[in-house]
Formats: structure tokens, C-alpha cells, sequence
């Protein structure tokens, strides 16, 4: 999935590309829940899941090759079937170790990059020349998203996992705000695209829909 979601990256837009995956995944993980785990929604909870994936598609401008969309689908259908086994294994073990034995798969992959020796002497010489502010900036962002995943894997042992990635989608109504507020503050980045009316429309329903499927989730 991971490999495949960043091939499609490479050819589109990530605006175009996250919001997809997340929608896709979310309904993968649905149909695989109801399948695999026989987990059922409360007819609130699914009009609420309606609304948070079709707000989570809408984000998309949907500018896409013939083979990302391939590649985007996939992708999708493979998370949501892995999410599914997430769940499975943190119905037969505690939080850490499932937690361990779910992002084994990672590192071994990640590891199987380093056997082709290009790579490693790519990978290191992009670590000696980048300066310590890129460093320092890698190494929060990847804390920043170890401490997410957490909380993901905490709510899918605990919750619906399709809800769980349905409610991905609030990221996005959160990215949306703060690049309102930074459009300001570095315009050079955000001003460009934010401030144009039929971004700011195509956002803004999207978004609407996101609040209003977490609204009814909530209340």
C-alpha cells in the first residue's frame, strides 16, 4: 500500500492524492469489516461515515493519470484490508504488542531498501549534506507522526475500525484552517492556492461535509 500510494505521489499532486487514499481505504475498510469481522454501523454512525468520505473525496481536484488512479485504488483497498488486521490481531493480543508486530512489516521493508547499494549511498549522503535544521525538522515530523499512529492503532483497538478511517478525513478540515491562518503568515507558500475562489468554495463544502459527518458521529 505505502509503496504504491508513493508511486502515485511521484506522478500527482499530494492535495490530489491523500484525500483519495483516505477515501478509498475508508470504504475498503468498511466492506472488509463487514466481511471479515461481521462488525455492522448504527444507522447514525453510517450517515455519518457517508458524509466524512464523501467530504474526504471532495477535497481532491481528482488530477490524475490513468495509472495513479490504478495505483491510488490499490493502495487504498490494500490499507483498508491491512486496517482490518490490525483490528484482528488487537482482538487476540495487548495494545504493545500487536503495536509491535503491526509495524514489523515496515521495517522489514524498510530495511529490504538498503540491500541495493545505490540506495544506501543515496540515503546517506542526503543525511551528511542536509543541514541540522532539515534534520531536526525530519526527526519531529517523524515523532509527530509515531505519536498519531499511536493514537490510530489506540482507537482502532478500542473503536470501529471504520470509523476510525472515515474520521481520517477531520485532518484534513484541520490542514484546510491552518492554511487559512499561514496564508498570512508565509504567502509566498499558501497564498497562491488558497486564496483563489473556486479553491476556496471546493475546500469549503468539503469541508462542511467533514464537520457535519463528525457532528452527527459525536452527538
Amino acid at each position: 500500500s505505502i509503496l504504491l500510494l508513493y508511486k502515485s505521489l511521484k506522478a500527482s499532486e499530494a492535495s490530489d492524492v491523500a484525500p483519495v487514499m483516505g477515501a478509498v481505504s475508508a470504504i475498503a475498510t468498511f466492506l472488509f469489516s463487514y466481511l471479515i469481522l461481521d462488525d455492522r454501523l448504527p444507522g447514525n454512525f453510517i450517515i455519518s461515515f457517508i458524509l466524512l468520505v464523501l467530504g474526504t473525496l471532495l477535497i481532491s481536484h481528482f488530477r490524475f493519470s490513468q495509472i495513479s488512479v490504478t495505483q491510488l485504488s490499490i493502495a487504498g483497498i490494500l490499507f483498508g484490508l491491512s486496517s482490518v488486521f490490525v483490528k484482528m490481531i488487537f482482538a487476540e493480543t495487548d495494545f504493545l504488542n500487536g503495536f509491535f508486530w503491526s509495524r514489523m512489516a515496515n521495517v522489514v521493508g524498510a530495511l529490504v531498501i538498503l540491500i541495493w547499494p545505490g540506495n544506501f549511498e543515496s540515503i546517506v549522503h542526503n543525511f551528511s549534506t542536509s543541514n541540522k535544521d532539515t534534520k531536526l525538522l525530519i526527526i519531529g515530523n517523524k515523532a509527530l507522526a509515531g505519536l498519531a499512529l499511536m493514537l490510530i492503532l489506540t482507537a482502532i483497538k478500542l473503536g470501529n475500525v471504520s470509523l476510525v478511517n472515515a474520521l481520517s478525513g477531520v485532518q484534513f478540515l484541520f490542514i484546510f484552517t491552518l492554511a487559512l491562518f499561514f496564508s498570512k503568515r508565509a504567502p509566498d507558500i499558501f497564498r497562491e492556492r488558497m486564496h483563489q475562489e473556486d479553491v476556496v468554495v471546493h475546500k469549503f463544502v468539503a469541508t462542511f461535509l467533514i464537520a457535519l459527518g463528525f457532528f452527527i458521529l459525536v452527538i
